[in-house]
C-alpha cells in the first residue's frame, strides 16, 4: 500500500487504558463488539488481569505514530496449539482502509513464526460483511454458525486459519 503508514503491534500498556475507553465509545465498535467497560476503573482492572494472563494477550495496532486499534488473543492454548483473536480498529478514520487486513496478517505471520501454534480461530456477527471479507482475505473460513441461548442475543459465525 503506497504512502500508508508503517503497521506494527505492540504490547497493550496502562497508558492505553484511556485510549481504549474513548474507543469503547464509538458507536460502530459499539455495535460489533459490544460495550465491556463501564467505567475507566472497570477498564483498568481489565488490563491488570490481561497483564497476569497466560491465556490473553492485547496488543495495541499502531499505524506510524498512532494507535488506532487492538487485537485480543484469548483461549490461547498451548497444549493445543490454538487461540482466538478479536480485534478492533477504534480510530473511525482508519477503518475502510485495510489496516485491520494488515493488522491480522502481522499476527498471523508473528504466530507462524511461532511454531506451537497451528490454527487461530474467531466469532463473528454475521451480518458483520466488512470483517467477514478481512477475515477470508487473510486466510480464514467458514466453519459454521454458533447458535446463542434464547436470553443472548444473535448467533456467531465461527471462522479458523490453519497456521501450518
Amino acid at each position: 500500500m503506497a504512502g500508508a503508514p508503517e503497521l506494527t503491534l505492540r504490547p497493550f500498556t496502562s497508558e492505553d487504558v484511556d485510549r481504549l475507553m474513548a474507543w469503547e465509545t464509538d458507536s460502530e465498535v459499539r455495535r460489533w463488539m459490544g460495550g465491556r467497560f463501564s467505567s475507566p476503573g472497570e477498564a483498568r482492572q481489565w488490563f491488570l488481569l490481561v497483564r497476569k494472563s497466560r491465556s490473553r494477550k492485547v496488543y495495541v495496532i499502531q499505524a506510524g505514530t498512532a494507535a488506532i486499534g487492538y487485537i485480543v488473543l484469548e483461549n490461547i492454548n498451548y497444549r493445543a496449539g490454538s487461540l482466538e483473536v478479536r480485534i478492533c480498529i477504534g480510530d473511525g478514520g482508519f477503518r475502510n482502509r485495510g489496516f485491520g487486513q494488515r493488522a491480522i496478517t502481522s499476527l498471523l505471520d508473528m504466530m507462524r513464526r511461532k511454531a506451537a501454534f497451528k490454527e487461530v480461530y474467531l466469532r463473528v456477527d454475521p451480518d458483520n460483511v466488512r470483517a467477514i471479507r478481512c477475515y477470508e482475505k487473510c486466510g480464514f473460513r467458514k466453519e459454521g454458525i454458533l447458535r446463542r441461548s434464547s436470553n443472548v442475543a444473535g448467533d456467531l459465525l465461527l471462522m479458523s486459519c490453519r497456521l501450518a
